[in-house]
């Protein structure tokens, strides 16, 4: 649609990828091999085989997956809010949930959630931080979901040898340093001698080195 839009205003080359392969080229170069994982509103992990063949796992959207990435994380924390409110066991969240949205029982909850355009993913944050502060539900909602995600890299390397051992961490929540943390725990329990590291370059200085090599 890019293409057929811009016709014939369109430059002499033409590069239409996604963000997730400009930061893979980001975190690799043009041909370098490697990984990446994205964490932010939702996930994936990409790779470039020695070869030069792209390689994937996980970007399936809220819907099938994005397992570790704010929606999610989110999600499992309204989840666990809910069940404390038909008493389950009982989280910091609701009181979270209270302070910062004004939620303050059950129809509130049920109210907020399916607003349209409100998104799961804006209880992320307070998921973090109440995992930070030693909340039982969220420390756990943080290492299932970081370990879902770390098991999607190892699944890809287990089907990809030809890949160097190599992951740069990007997205929003990659900036946390607790989720940071737990991800990379969880990465290293299934690839102990995966190097890890933070994405260096933006994205946006690879979109340049592209164009400027146009």
């Amino acid at each position: 649609a890019l293409r057929e839009g811009l016709g014939s205003r369109a430059p002499t080359r033409l590069v239409v990828m996604s963000d997730a392969d400009l930061a893979l080229t980001s975190a690799h170069g043009e041909t370098g091999s490697g990984l990446l994982l994205i964490a932010g509103t939702g996930s994936i992990v990409l790779g470039r085989t020695r070869g030069g063949e792209r390689v994937r796992a996980g970007g399936w959207g809220f819907l099938l997956g994005d397992e570790g990435g704010g929606y999610r994380i989110g999600l499992a924390g309204l989840q666990a809010v809910a069940r404390a409110y038909d008493g389950g066991p009982p989280t910091m969240l609701t009181d979270s949930l209270r302070a910062t949205f004004g939620i303050d029982g059950p129809a509130h909850l049920i109210e907020t959630a399916y607003s349209p355009g409100w998104s799961p993913a804006a209880i992320a944050p307070l998921v973090l931080t109440a995992a930070d502060a030693g909340d039982a539900i969220s420390c756990h909602i943080l290492l299932e979901q970081t370990e879902t995600l770390a098991g999607q890299v190892g699944r890809l390397v287990a089907l990809t040898p030809d890949l160097d051992p190599t992951l740069c961490l990007s997205g929003g929540l990659t900036k946390h340093s607790g989720y940071t943390a737990t991800l990379t725990s969880a990465l290293h329990r299934i690839l102990p001698d995966l190097d890890i590291a933070p994405l260096a370059i933006p994205p946006v200085e690879a979109a340049l080195a592209i164009a400027h090599a146009a």
